[in-house]
This record gives C-alpha cells, sequence and structure tokens, in this order.
C-alpha cells in the first residue's frame, strides 16, 4: 500500500480538497485497516506539489490540498494504466482455467471484477479477513492442514453457513 500512496491521495483529492490531516483518516476509512503514518503523508504532498499535480492553499492556518488540471491528467493516465493491467491479468487468469476448478475461477473473477471497480473488498473487516488468511497460510507452511482438514473445514462451513443468513436477511 505504501508504495501506491500518491495514486490513492491522488484518487481521494479528485473528490475534494483536504488537508493531510484529513487525507489519512480518508485512507484509513477507505482501507478499513491501513492509516499512512504523517511522516509519509506529507513529504508526498510535497512532492506532488512540487511536480504541480495539486495545489496548496492556507485557510485559518490549515493547508488544504486541491488536485490540479496536471493532476486531474496524470491521474487518469494512471487509471487507463490500471484498466490495461486489470486486462493483462483477466487474460492471464484464462489461461488459469485448465487448472484451476470452476469455483477458484468464480472466486477470482469476482475479486478482480471488485477491485477493477475502486471498491475494497472486505472493506469493513480487512483486518479479519488479513487475520484469516495468515491463519490459513500458517496453516498450509506447518503441514497441520491435512492433520485438522475436518476440523478445519467445518469451522469454515460454519462461517459460511452464518454469512449466507446474514445476505438472506
Amino acid at each position: 500500500m505504501k508504495s501506491q500512496l500518491k495514486i490513492i491521495m491522488l484518487r481521494i483529492m479528485e473528490k475534494k480538497p483536504m488537508s493531510g490531516y484529513d487525507l489519512v483518516k480518508e485512507i484509513h476509512n477507505t482501507t478499513g485497516y491501513w492509516k499512512p503514518s504523517y511522516g509519509s503523508i506529507y513529504p508526498s504532498l510535497k512532492e506532488l506539489h512540487a511536480n504541480g499535480l495539486i495545489s496548496l492553499h492556507n485557510y485559518d492556518r490549515k493547508k488544504i490540498y486541491t488536485l490540479t488540471a496536471k493532476g486531474r491528467i496524470t491521474l487518469r493516465e494512471i487509471l487507463k494504466t490500471k484498466d490495461k493491467m486489470f486486462d493483462m491479468t483477466m487474460n492471464s487468469l484464462r489461461s488459469l482455467e485448465a487448472v484451476c476448478d470452476r469455483n477458484e475461477l468464480e472466486f477470482v473473477r469476482k475479486l478482480h471484477t471488485t477491485l477493477r471497480n475502486n471498491m475494497m473488498p472486505f472493506r469493513h473487516a480487512t483486518k479479519q479477513m488479513h487475520d484469516f488468511t495468515n491463519v490459513m497460510m500458517d496453516l498450509n507452511s506447518a503441514d497441520k492442514m491435512a492433520k485438522h482438514e475436518k476440523q478445519i473445514k467445518k469451522i469454515i462451513n460454519d462461517s459460511t453457513i452464518k454469512l449466507k443468513k446474514i445476505l438472506e436477511d
């Protein structure tokens, strides 16, 4: 995420001008878990300003940053590149059809579509999804998946049933 900070900042400032403090809050709200440090936000703002992508205005001792026309054009170019990358990724996924089952491919397609539409998957439970994924990877690398397969499947099935009930409500 940190390597994409400037793009994220431009994307957020596309909606409305913001202070550095407001950017940190908005990034945290948008991702659901990542809160960039002020030590990374302010140097990034300084660089974006130096490159003419944002302008700076002082209002009542508060610095407000606004996307410039050059910043909007740059952001559009970045987003076009992102779309090309998504298309390339989708084409690569088609080659997986020979080795993946239909459920795996459908999951990847749904995730791909969600990301392409600039929606943060599992936004409100990102930390929990991250923790879940890490535990599953740790179980796999510790060779405990096979030994505890029935127990793991039961936990996942029970959770899936409960989540489907929420979906039906």
